[in-house]
């Protein structure tokens, strides 16, 4: 009966970490994220570099942080995001956060926006941006 109790015990205690790293990793705790290589001007991610759009051109563009992709392998300082309504998961465009929340665009290099053409769909929502 002793060892039955014992045996109930250690597997609750294993229950709890299993569900308590669940709920770290759903909820978007930064530290079980893949790193890489953020600088001020350049991302280097998944194979891909990527360049800091101008501020002057990130200003005609509205955007909304999707999940977060990786951390800085230097610290937490720095968090990079997908883009939503990036559904096909392309990453051609992705922001790196700070610690103040400021958003900046990164480009992937070789990739032109888009600045003309058809308007096929949009992303709409209520959430804050960079731009409040």
């Amino acid at each position: 009966m002793k060892k039955n109790k014992h045996l109930l015990r250690v597997c609750l205690i294993i229950l709890a970490f299993c569900l308590l790293a669940i709920i770290w990793v759903k909820y978007e705790f930064g530290y079980f994220l893949p790193t890489t290589h953020i600088a001020i001007a350049a991302v280097e991610w998944a194979g891909s570099s990527y360049t800091l759009m101008d501020e002057d051109k990130q200003s005609e563009f509205i955007f909304v942080t999707g999940k977060w992709l990786a951390r800085d392998d230097n610290s937490v300082a720095y968090f990079l995001h997908s883009l939503k309504g990036d559904v096909k998961k392309e990453y051609s465009v992705v922001a790196v956060s700070d610690n103040d929340n400021r958003d900046q665009l990164f480009i992937k290099n070789g990739y032109e926006i888009p600045l003309e053409g058809k308007t096929t769909g949009g992303v709409i929502t209520f959430e804050s941006t960079s731009y409040g």
